[in-house]
């Protein structure tokens, strides 16, 4: 009769279980869709986006400084440890998935005595006692609550994981912006030398000028404030150089005397840049970020299924032996032993209410994590297309630079001609070189942004980045 009411209790309770609503995940493939509709018009290369985008610029230094803050930054290690951290925490867990068997043995030596209820055989007395426990305890999970459990953790782990990727893509693609900038940098300061040399040169023909009075001083005056403020400018060049190499060593964690042996960069300014072939296939499934929160968005899911499964009828079993013996002869004899079977049916009575609330934060937390995987899509996608963009504008922009400067270069050769026929002074013609590579000065700013730009399209496209653990955690 009681195993009959214990089933209908169990019956009654299952149809308890609370309802959840959960809102719906945006859909990656119709986003993913929009996506290369919107971006058919860019023309690309047949070249696949490797993981190991940065060896594209062919110099050691950088990938020697992308390695360092791979293989020994801390920021790295940090995560690294945290990842062990979420792979401990699943052991951990699977081993309650088990029987547990405890064994303790123990030897008690006591005087009993005269004037107590001690049998008259022990009274004053001293007697050794002996026992052995063996004890076996086993929680079913009848509704996957622990296997549940464990799903979650694994995701998490595997979000981890993903985490330690988007890290070294933060890393290698501020490293390497970095180290561009610093390359344009210097490209300008050897500009802006050469300026200076010309600036010099013009001082000396206005002294001349001068001398013979066919100048003025003002105009000498005037030459000399150019050569100052062009000294300035050289020196702010060369400070936000250090500043930029601070900014390196603060992702790379260098030592001073590895941060002082750093080389001026050799990185060509006119490198070709290109849109991979990975624009034109499942673009979203190559970003780690949405990895991630596809991870988490699973992980939330599990502990859903967790909490669900606390309003289901559990049953956990103890077994029980015991040994207990005052000779050491009769420890493990039949009639030593007293065993204990406990079996206790675990239902949500008295604490259903907070069951269903624990529910509910879970379904809460996962209605949650529903809109930042949203938003890391929408982020993501519309990163790509303005990117792009820009990538285009500034493709323009170079083109339209070319255009000027070649202009500049005919006048050049023009009153190149006139001074060598001895019609001018090379006053003129040094102003004109002198403009020429101020737009020269423009150009490095524009190559530079394009070469920046090419690695925020790196990022933006996942950095090359593979999930092939995607299939391991059963996500689609």
């Amino acid at each position: 009769m009681r195993f009959l009411l214990t089933i209908t209790l169990s019956i009654l309770f299952i149809a308890c279980v609370p309802k959840v609503n959960k809102i719906n995940s945006i859909q990656k493939d119709k986003i993913n869709k929009e996506l290369l509709n919107s971006i058919n018009t860019y023309k690309s290369e047949n070249i696949e986006l490797n993981n190991k985008w940065w060896e594209e610029f062919k110099d050691p230094q950088l990938n020697h400084l992308i390695n360092q803050a791979f293989n020994n930054g801390f920021t790295i290690k940090q995560l690294e440890e945290k990842l062990k951290i979420s792979q401990a925490r699943i052991k951990s867990q699977q081993s309650d998935d088990k029987v547990n068997i405890d064994l303790n043995s123990s030897t008690k030596k006591e005087r009993f005595s005269e004037n107590n209820l001690t049998p008259a055989t022990l009274k004053g007395t001293n007697v050794k006692s002996y026992n052995n426990n063996l004890a076996l305890n086993y929680n079913f999970d009848f509704w996957d609550e622990r296997a549940s459990l464990i799903k979650a953790l694994k995701n998490e782990a595997l979000a981890q994981k993903v985490l330690i990727q988007i890290k070294k893509l933060y890393l290698s693609t501020n490293i390497a912006k970095l180290y561009i900038q610093w390359n344009s940098q210097s490209k300008k300061i050897e500009e802006l030398q050469r300026i200076k040399k010309e600036l010099l040169e013009k001082q000396h023909i206005l002294k001349q000028l001068f001398a013979f009075g066919l100048s003025n001083e003002k105009k000498i005056n005037l030459n000399k404030y150019e050569i100052k403020k062009l000294k300035q400018n050289i020196i702010k060049q060369k400070e936000q150089i250090e500043q930029v190499k601070n900014a390196i060593n603060l992702l790379c964690d260098l030592s001073p005397e590895e941060l002082n042996s750093l080389n001026k960069p050799n990185i060509s300014l006119n490198k070709k840049t290109y849109i991979p072939k990975t624009i034109n296939l499942d673009i979203l499934s190559h970003i780690p970020k949405i990895a991630v929160q596809k991870y988490l968005l699973k992980s939330k899911e599990n502990y859903i299924k967790k909490a669900e499964a606390k309003f289901y009828p559990n049953i956990n079993l103890k077994t029980f032996l015991n040994f207990s013996s005052i000779s050491f002869a009769n420890a493990f004899e039949q009639s030593s032993s007293a065993p204990n079977v406990t079996l206790a049916l675990n239902l949500p009575i008295f604490d259903a209410n907070k069951r269903k609330e624990h529910l509910n934060i879970k379904t809460f937390e996962y209605n949650q994590q529903v809109y930042v995987y949203n938003k890391t899509i929408i982020d993501s996608a519309s990163k790509i297309v303005t990117t792009l963009k820009k990538i285009n504008l500034n493709k323009k922009s170079i083109n339209l630079q070319k255009n000027l400067k070649k202009d500049k270069k005919k006048n050049i050769k023009i009153e190149e001609e006139t001074y060598k026929l001895g019609l001018k002074n090379k006053l003129t013609l040094l102003d004109l070189q002198m403009d020429l590579r101020q737009e020269t000065l423009r150009s490095i700013d524009l190559k530079n942004k394009k070469l920046t730009l090419q690695i925020d399209l790196y990022e933006a496209l996942g950095g090359g980045f593979k999930n092939k653990v995607l299939k391991d955690a059963n996500i689609k």
